[in-house]
């Protein structure tokens, strides 16, 4: 729809400004909301579309969009950004329950936890899939290249960024 295209193409920066806000400037949060959003105005109905931008009304159908994505825990973005850290997280704490002696210091973990999702976030999303899949599947770089079409090196070098992000993070400023 070449109406859509040419008002994304104008007002995208408006979009990420909005998403910024909406995340509280939460890096990558808001430019996976973002790209999110525009997946779904590319989904709507073009004469909804269209009607939209007769009535100069796309900008608020655009930040409602966002904004249910954003605070919906039913989304789909709720389910693809949001919902693995909360998995994790409980699974961490459920794990920390059967295994670990009293001694532990909790808060150490928790701190560490934090670290790791920092570091994820900061790596690029590519990287952070793969990785993801890799560590929570099981695989090994060949079977991850078998069943994704992807060169073990392409791989390699993805789960090494993503390593190297939550050492960085972890190691804090130089």
């Amino acid at each position: 729809m070449k109406e859509l295209h040419d008002y994304l193409a104008k007002n995208y920066g408006t979009l990420q400004e909005m998403a910024r806000t909406i995340t509280r400037n939460r890096s990558p949060d808001w430019e996976e909301l973002c790209h999110d959003t525009v997946l779904a105005l590319y989904a709507t109905n073009p004469k909804t579309v269209k009607e939209l931008l007769e009535r100069n009304q796309l900008r608020f159908w655009a930040a409602r969009i966002m904004l249910n994505q954003y605070n919906s825990s039913t989304s789909a973005y709720h389910y693809t950004y949001r919902k693995p850290e909360e998995r994790n997280r409980k699974a961490a704490h459920e794990i920390r329950e059967w295994s670990e002696p009293e001694e532990v210091d909790h808060q150490a973990i928790e701190d560490l936890y934090r670290v790791v999702q920092e570091g994820l976030q900061e790596a690029p999303k590519f990287d952070r899939l793969v990785t993801s899949v890799y560590f929570h599947h099981g695989h090994s770089l060949n079977t991850l290249s078998e069943a994704t079409g992807i060169s073990r090196t392409i791989l390699y070098k993805a789960i090494k960024r993503t390593k190297n992000a939550i050492k960085t993070k972890k190691e804090g400023p130089r």
